[in-house]
């Protein structure tokens, strides 16, 4: 059986008797040939099944065409051989994918406890010791007068959760406090509006954020003239923050840019924390955020995100 249209160029073997629609051809080979043989061949040869399908608004490749296509033809005892030597690669092939899994997986667990430990003041422990004995680290109260200043803000709370396992110089900061931080906006009346879209404005969206490499450097929408007066244009530079859908993606904004409510912009206070600094905090804190994000996702809308930061 072959995928002849909406995809193309799918094969299978009937297990059974069966029935197919208009959207295969299916051939009953002879006994000179062998079905697994035509089937690796029809799977070698997808590209060119597809070259020669026509249609305007979808691809078929019509029984003439399917008729037509040329087949190389081993003599039918090589055919097996054939076979058993593409099963056999396949096999390998598959076994190194799932090893290929797999140590992704350990990359991606090494990545979290290297993050986990910088957040813990564990990678920087040396260097917080030299310091000490020089006696020029400044304790957590004089960061949160620090910050206090810098900011013009009456008070920054001083807090400590249970279990913060982080340096007695460091400190717990509400994320607004260390720079300015509001949601995005993006009022469409009606809901996707057409007039709001397909001008010279890139529109951001969550799965923009998420498929960033740390800098957004591609859109997916636009805004029109209509579009941008509903909504706010951030600058470049600006740390994106999903709230919704993706929760706690995080990436820098590669040029101006808008996105919706369900993205919260944060521009750092240079002088207090290093932008770079909270997307690696978000890095560290996103499987834990997400864990609880559908109990927490509306206080999350509401309010400043708190969570620890240091100069």
């Amino acid at each position: 059986m072959f995928s002849s249209r909406a995809p193309i160029g799918y094969v299978a073997i009937a297990g059974a008797e069966l029935c197919t629609n208009q959207g295969f051809k299916n051939l009953v080979p002879s006994e000179a040939v062998s079905s697994d043989y035509l089937y690796f061949y029809f799977l070698s040869i997808r590209e060119l099944a597809r070259s020669r399908a026509s249609g305007t608004t979808f691809k078929e490749l019509s029984a003439k065409g399917f008729a037509s296509l040329p087949v190389v033809l081993a003599p039918r005892v090589e055919q097996r051989a054939v076979v058993a030597k593409i099963e056999a690669l396949f096999s390998e092939l598959d076994k190194g994918v799932e090893q290929l899994q797999t140590i992704k997986q350990q990359l991606k667990q090494y990545r979290q406890a290297v993050l986990k430990a910088a957040f813990e003041g564990k990678l920087t422990a040396a260097w917080r010791a030299e310091r000490q004995a020089a006696d020029n680290l400044p304790p957590d109260r004089e960061l949160l007068e620090r910050i206090r200043r810098e900011r013009g803000l009456r008070d920054v709370p001083r807090f400590r959760p249970a279990q913060d396992g982080i340096p007695q110089e460091w400190a717990w900061v509400r994320l607004g406090a260390l720079g300015d931080l509001a949601r995005g906006k993006s009022r469409h009346r009606p809901r996707n509006a057409p007039h709001l879209y397909g001008g010279p404005y890139p529109f951001i969206q969550t799965g923009d954020v998420k498929a960033a490499n740390r800098i957004i450097r591609s859109f997916t929408q636009t805004y029109s003239e209509e579009g941008l007066e509903q909504s706010r244009m951030w600058p470049a530079g600006t740390l994106c923050i999903t709230i919704a859908a993706n929760i706690a993606e995080t990436a820098f904004l590669g040029f101006h840019g808008c996105f919706p409510d369900s993205i919260v912009g944060f521009t750092a206070c240079e002088p207090l924390i290093h932008p770079e600094y909270v997307h690696f905090f978000f890095e560290s804190a996103k499987y834990r955020i997400a864990a609880y994000a559908p109990s927490t996702l509306p206080r999350l809308r509401r309010t400043s995100t708190c969570r620890r930061l240091r100069t």
